[in-house]
């Protein structure tokens, strides 16, 4: 079985279905977001081009990089939980 099949059902395991399919809707979520805002703000000719789009642009760049730890920690408090649990054997 593969790694991610494994991880997938260990999460689902542990956490149950709901748990497991919210934290994917979330996860979906932020990708979406990252990934529709900036093109948004920034399909435009590059004859508008300016100083206030590279600031606005480094404001994304730093949005996304937050976004991108928090994500991270989410996922290592959820390894922890799992640890835990595994460990422990608790539900």
């Amino acid at each position: 079985m593969p790694v991610m099949a494994k991880l997938s059902r260990k999460l689902y395991d542990a956490l149950g279905e709901d748990v497991v399919d919210q934290l994917a809707a979330w996860m979906n979520q932020v990708y979406d977001y990252q990934r529709a805002r900036p093109r948004a703000a920034y399909c435009r000719s590059a004859d508008s081009w300016s100083y206030d789009s590279a600031r606005q642009l480094q404001w994304e760049i730093a949005e996304a990089r937050a976004a991108i730890t928090r994500l991270g920690e989410d996922v290592r408090a959820l390894t922890r939980e799992l640890t835990r649990r595994h460990l422990t054997g608790a539900p």
